[in-house]
């Protein structure tokens, strides 16, 4: 793990601590984001975005990319600047990468220099990929699909011990709460990007793990060949040969981490055999479209 990551983890885990008390949290946060932003014209735009998904293992990825000496990572590793900082301001983004002056000195020290950000939420967001294409339109696009029913899973899981922000006890109570209640989450955030997404972003795991509508809005806006995808499952088996393809999209010189560590993993009691097959069920024939888009399979259930 190179300096600036240990910084930006080190600064992460002060400010999310739970002993820090929260208006000194607020604080922090306000004073380094003004600071940040007073230098913003000094600051570059990213070379590289991780688009997705959550639980994919997009943190994973990123921390093996922010360890080559090439790349200078970002100040958090989830700008989010695309989904929920959005402001239309060019500034309010850069503030988040590194200045010119670092850039340059990587650059005359390792022959290059590039930064990149990983938001998991920026493929599942109709309105993301105009934003993305306004302000970073030559940015190299990467995107860790994972297998929907694991997925799911995972991320109802996550949600129930990191987060506070789902309620329900059973995997489920929440998979009817979203094929009856928030049936219409999506086609609202289509009709209206300044609808409020926390129920689709938070509750809505089986319409964001419908890979292929996603896939085909990033494709309506950048070429194919400017979005890289890539799965979990492989990147789990076979991460030396998965880092080296995105080594090579993006251009980097040929290095490797000291090891493939996996960041940011949950364990869970094992899944009602009913509920997983029902999963399967529902997943088949979506995942049957993305592998005739594609032109590829993939190893899912």
């Amino acid at each position: 793990m190179n300096a600036p990551t240990k910084i930006r983890d080190a600064v992460a885990k002060t400010v999310n601590a739970e002993r820090t008390p929260a208006p000194l949290r607020r604080t922090a946060l306000s004073d380094r984001d003004s600071l940040r932003r007073s230098t913003a014209r000094w600051r570059v735009l990213p070379d590289f975005l991780i688009i997705g998904v959550h639980k994919g293992g997009t943190t994973s990825l990123y921390d093996y990319l922010a360890q080559h000496p090439q790349v200078v990572p970002a100040f958090e590793k989830e700008v989010h600047y695309f989904d929920r900082r959005w402001d239309g301001e060019l500034d309010s983004y850069r503030m988040s990468f590194p200045n010119t002056a670092r850039m340059h000195w990587v650059e005359r020290r390792h022959g290059q220099a590039i930064t990149g950000e990983a938001s998991p939420y920026y493929i599942s967001q109709p309105h993301i990929p105009a934003r993305v294409q306004q302000f970073v339109p030559d940015a190299k696009l990467i995107l860790v699909l994972r297998d929907p029913v694991s997925r799911v899973i995972s991320a109802f899981h996550h949600n129930r011990r990191r987060t506070p922000n789902e309620p329900l006890d059973t995997l489920e109570e929440a998979i009817e709460r979203e094929l009856t209640v928030l049936a219409d989450e999506q086609a609202k955030l289509m009709a209206d990007e300044s609808h409020d997404d926390f129920e689709y972003a938070w509750h809505c795991y089986l319409t964001r793990s419908i890979y292929v509508d996603q896939i085909r809005w990033w494709h309506e806006t950048f070429p194919r060949e400017q979005l890289m995808i890539q799965t979990t499952e492989r990147l789990g088996s076979e991460p030396e040969a998965v880092f080296h393809e995105v080594r090579e999209f993006l251009g980097l010189s040929d290095w490797r981490p000291p090891e493939f560590a996996r960041s940011n993993t949950n364990t869970y009691d094992d899944v009602d055999p009913a509920t997983r097959q029902r999963l399967v069920d529902f997943f088949a024939p979506h995942n049957e479209r993305l592998f005739e888009y594609l032109g590829q399979r993939f190893d899912w259930s």
